[in-house]
């Protein structure tokens, strides 16, 4: 006698209850078994990416949020009011919109506004130095002492200087910093099964060691550039160069600089966007185990 006769024989001296059992564990092993199935096809999880048109446009909005509360509102006011009063109040008004920004962000967001700082600064120090009356040649020096501070802090973020309240990042990264608040963060997976979820300005700076010496160099070159603005119209205002060449050869020094160090930092900058996402897809690729976490759990 055939296995299969015994089967058929062993099943008919089963009582009904019996049978009814046996019938419901072996659907139930069925359905377990397709979806067990169906999981091991399924696509391991893939955290929601933005398109790059989508990341552009929020940068888009939140770079015309800063041109016109840190430079248009700014300009405006000072124009304005420099009509019904003095000068030194005018730039002392126009200091307000960048200062309420400052504000803004550290009560809400916990953390500074690098570049209203920057043009809070500028607005006091030429308030401070619209002060100062009867000496050509520290009226002819107000606008170039602007950049002569803003090199000077350049120079100072270069300082790896690390606390348990604050860290010092390169300038142009934190200005960096401020365009990518719009784009998604970058999330993975360790080893251990534990989900990371930061900003990607700080993810590419913590993790990509060439992002990093990009911004040191960047915000070097930048340092340096404004400092030998400064140092040109310094020479220029306190030698015996007429008051008129000195406007005009410190208007073209700066234009010069500043248009060099732009186009510079932008060919840098589309130079270096590929190697950064090569870059990137690679440490995912290492260091993400997400997909890897997902096929553990629907195994077990």
């Amino acid at each position: 006698m055939n296995d299969q006769s015994l089967h058929h024989q062993k099943h008919d001296s089963l009582s009904d209850e019996e049978r009814s059992l046996f019938r419901h564990e072996h659907n139930g092993n069925t359905e377990a078994s397709r979806d067990q199935e169906q999981e091991e096809h399924q696509e391991p999880y893939k955290p929601p990416t933005w398109s790059r048109r989508q990341i552009l446009m929020a940068q888009a909005r939140h770079l015309l949020t800063l041109l016109v509360i840190d430079v248009g509102l700014p300009m405006a006011i000072f124009y304005v009011f420099r009509i019904f009063t003095t000068e030194i109040v005018a730039l002392i008004c126009s200091g307000i919109p960048p200062l309420l920004r400052v504000a803004y962000v550290l009560i809400r967001r916990r953390r500074i506004d690098v570049l209203s700082m920057i043009f809070v600064l500028a607005f006091i120090i030429s308030g401070a130095l619209s002060a100062v009356t009867g000496d050509v040649r520290v009226v002819l020096l107000r606008e170039s002492f602007v950049t002569l501070v803003i090199g000077l802090l350049f120079v100072v973020t270069l300082i790896p200087l690390t606390t348990k309240w604050f860290k010092v990042y390169p300038m142009t990264f934190l200005v960096s910093r401020e365009m990518f608040l719009a784009s998604p963060p970058v999330t993975w997976t360790d080893a251990a099964g534990e989900k990371h979820s930061r900003s990607r300005a700080d993810w590419l700076y913590n993790e990509i060691k060439p992002y990093r010496i990009f911004h040191l160099c960047l915000t070097a070159g930048w340092g340096v550039g404004l400092l030998l603005e400064f140092a040109i119209k310094a020479i220029l205002i306190f030698t015996d160069v007429p008051t008129t060449q000195v406007v005009l050869y410190g208007n073209i020094v700066l234009i010069v600089i500043i248009v060099t160090l732009t186009i510079a930092s932008t060919l840098v900058v589309f130079r270096i966007r590929k190697r950064m996402e090569q870059l990137e897809h690679e440490w995912l690729a290492i260091n993400d185990y997400t997909p890897k976490s997902n096929d553990n759990n629907n195994q077990q």
